[in-house]
Order: C-alpha cells, then sequence, then structure tokens
C-alpha cells in the first residue's frame, strides 16, 4: 500500500534533503562576504594560530588538531584559509540546526496530536520547509554569528559542538541507536575542554538523556561506558601541555 500516511516521514524533503541546502547556501553567502584578510575581529586568533605568540598554547585544544594544517600554509594565505574555514563551521551548525528543527516532534499539544498522526509526530503539512529556513535565517544572519563565520575568531568551531551534540541526541529519537549517545558524551568531553561553557550546560546534557532514556539511564552498563566516553572527550585536555613539556617551554611541570 502505497498513501501519503505509510510514507516514512524521514524521508521528507523538510528533514533530509532541506537541511543540505541551507548549509549550502549559507556557506556560499558567507564566502561572497568573506574577509580576505586579518581584520581587528580575528587578529588574536590569526596570530595565535599562526604560532607568532611567545607563550605556550595550553588552550582550544581541539582547535589545535584541526587547524595544525594551516600551520603549514605560507603566512600570506593563512588568514584566508582560517576564515573559509570559520565559514564552513557556520555552515555546518546551520545545516544541524535546520536537521534537528525540522525533527522537533509535533506532539506536545492536544491541537497537535489531533492533526498530525505522522510517524515520530513529524510536522507534515506544506509548509514544512518554514521552520527550519526561519531557524537558519535568524540564527545564520545574526550580526555576531555571521562577523565569526566571515572572520576567525573560532567562535563558530566552538559552537560546533554544542551543535553536534543536540543533533546527535534528535537522531536518538528517531532510532534510538544508543551509539549516538556514547559519540555525543565523547564530543561533550571534546567540547568541555575545548570551551569552558559547556561546563554550565552539562546538567542540561544529563537532564535530557534522563528524559530520552527514563529509567535506562540508570543501568551501570550504559552509564559506565558514556562516563568513558566523557572522560576520553576530556582527555584532549591535557594535550598541549604535554606538548608543552616535551617541546621544553614549559620546563618540567604542566602549570606555572
Amino acid at each position: 500500500m502505497s498513501t501519503e500516511s505509510s510514507k516514512d516521514p524521514r524521508q521528507n524533503f523538510a528533514p533530509r534533503i532541506l537541511p543540505w541546502l541551507l548549509a549550502a547556501a549559507a556557506f556560499a553567502i558567507y564566502l561572497v562576504t568573506l574577509n580576505r584578510w586579518v581584520s581587528l575581529f580575528n587578529l588574536a586568533a590569526v596570530t595565535k594560530i599562526s604560532g607568532r605568540t611567545w607563550q605556550p598554547d595550553v588552550l582550544n585544544p581541539v582547535l589545535f588538531l584541526f587547524t595544525a594544517p594551516f600551520r603549514l600554509l605560507p603566512a600570506a594565505a593563512v588568514p584566508l584559509a582560517l576564515n573559509i574555514f570559520s565559514a564552513v563551521c557556520a555552515a555546518v551548525t546551520l545545516g544541524l540546526l535546520a536537521r534537528v528543527v525540522a525533527l522537533l516532534p509535533h506532539d506536545r499539544t492536544h491541537a497537535q496530536r489531533t492533526r498530525e498522526h505522522s510517524g515520530f509526530s513529524f510536522l507534515t503539512i506544506r509548509a514544512a520547509w518554514l521552520p527550519p529556513v526561519l531557524a537558519a535565517i535568524v540564527c545564520g544572519w545574526q550580526l555576531s554569528f555571521w562577523e565569526s563565520a566571515t572572520n576567525f575568531t573560532g567562535e563558530t568551531f566552538d559552537l560546533l559542538p554544542f551543535a553536534l551534540v543536540i543533533w546527535l541526541l534528535a537522531e536518538y529519537r528517531l532510532d534510538e541507536r544508543v551509539g549516538r549517545l556514547f559519540l555525543a558524551a565523547f564530543i561533550y568531553g571534546a567540547g568541555m575542554a575545548e570551551n569552558y561553557a559547556l561546563v554550565g550546560f552539562f546538567p542540561v546534557f544529563i537532564i535530557a538523556l534522563i528524559w530520552m532514556r527514563g529509567k535506562s539511564f540508570f543501568n551501570l552498563g550504559f552509564l559506565a561506558r558514556m562516563t568513558m566516553g566523557g572522560l576520553a572527550g576530556l582527555l584532549f585536555f591535557l594535550l598541549l601541555p604535554t606538548l608543552a613539556v616535551i617541546s621544553g617551554k614549559v620546563p618540567g611541570a604542566y602549570w606555572w
């Protein structure tokens, strides 16, 4: 039987294709408006990535790994390459945002439950494309977000782990693949090592896991694997101090 009600809503345009299109459109717009050189927005970040600071770098270890290839470029090419990298991070974040908005359930009120009977309670009306588009526009064209997307400041990269964790939680609602939660724990741990702001959101992350898993959250095996995943991500915190000690910039100690 082939009917609209029997069609898998996960294959609809809004959740499956639209996020990719929005990410590509955002990247194209950011490229057109991209800063081609150093500006007051990205001067400190470009200087740090270029290795032209006199102090050893012990912060932002994940960003250090992702931007390591840029250190091989000629000095004149580094600012443009970093700005393009920032635009990529911003576009991916907007794509994830659009995907999450498209996956939001619409069964929270009596009126929604009366009108929406699709699998997973997706919004399946003809205007289902509108919420993801509005979310991408409101976020992507917010002034500080656009400035960070077109000038490498590191902020769009800092936002990416947060977006990835939310996306993984939203995807888990669809297929209940517990591996997504382990990956979310690892990314969250790495995000905490990268950006201390995620420490403040940690209780919210735990509450979200309890709400989604219910009593199964308290399974000891599950908790142990989630903890190991988070701790594995937190190990990035030791990367740059270790490199500083090995290089001799910090004699014999991690902290000074």
